[in-house]
């Protein structure tokens, strides 16, 4: 009888040193191979604020230059419709809120930590370009119609949290595979780029019934000067937006260039 309860006590101590060995080793793991990030500079400029993707993640290309939106200033949280622009201060805009990860070389354990777009209750639309390719965090965006005009985005993780999302009428259906409240824009701004036939969309906004179109952003093309938006493709009659339109299904306007 001794001998069987030595025996299981011995049992016992082992297991138990076993496990405290395990736990070391996680531990151990734990502080010496967890990615430690520097701290992150964030840049005030005009309505938003951003951060550059290389400090955000250790997998982007170091030598990208391009960023993150991670905020807004007190400036943009008091305005109704925002555009994020295709640069801010020289700078590519890739996406929209992001998701700053921390992780274990050995896979223990990951944790996230997020860097959302926190909107107010005032701001009613939010017009992103074809230069966004995510749109990872935000947060009380549940007023806010988002006027979707990349087609290329890779993740949805953060579009189901606004009122409405407004796309191409082509790309609806691909759209509502992740988003319920997916409509088709009623108004398409064309690139229109010089030499080049159908050179794709700018931007996209939805009108409603009696009220004027919303300017969008200048476009940008390297060599050329943007000199408005017009009713044709061979740019005759440019578009007043003090006019009302008149909206059967889709309505379309078209940049014009003039060479530099």
């Amino acid at each position: 009888m001794k001998r069987n309860v030595s025996s299981i006590l011995k049992s016992l101590c082992i297991t138990i040193l076993c496990l405290c060995a395990f736990c070391l080793r996680v531990q151990w793991i734990y502080i010496n191979n967890v990615v430690v990030y520097e701290k992150v500079d964030i840049y005030d400029s005009d309505y938003f604020q951003y951060a550059f993707l290389s400090e955000l993640n250790p997998n982007w290309d170091q030598n990208d230059d391009s960023i993150a939106i991670v905020g807004l200033t007190k400036l943009g949280e008091e305005q109704e419709i925002l555009h994020v622009p295709q640069k801010i201060d020289g700078h590519s805009v890739k996406k929209v809120g992001v998701e700053r990860f921390y992780y274990l070389k050995y896979g223990v354990e990951k944790v996230y930590k997020d860097y959302p777009i926190n909107f107010t209750k005032k701001i009613k639309k939010l017009f992103v370009y074809d230069n966004v390719i995510s749109i990872d965090s935000v947060s009380n965006a549940g007023e806010c119609d988002l006027m979707m005009a990349s087609v290329n985005i890779d993740k949805y993780s953060m579009i189901y949290a606004f009122q409405n999302m407004y796309v191409y009428g082509s790309v609806v259906d691909k759209f509502k595979l992740n988003v319920t409240r997916t409509k088709a824009a009623n108004v398409v701004f064309m690139n229109n780029y010089p030499g080049i036939i159908d050179s794709g969309y700018y931007g996209l906004d939805y009108t409603y019934y009696g009220h004027t179109i919303e300017k969008l952003l200048d476009p940008e093309l390297e060599g050329y000067q943007f000199t408005g938006w017009f009713t044709e493709p061979e740019c005759i009659n440019e578009w007043d937006f003090n006019q009302v339109p008149i909206i059967d299904e889709e309505f379309k306007l078209y940049a014009g260039w003039s060479f530099m």
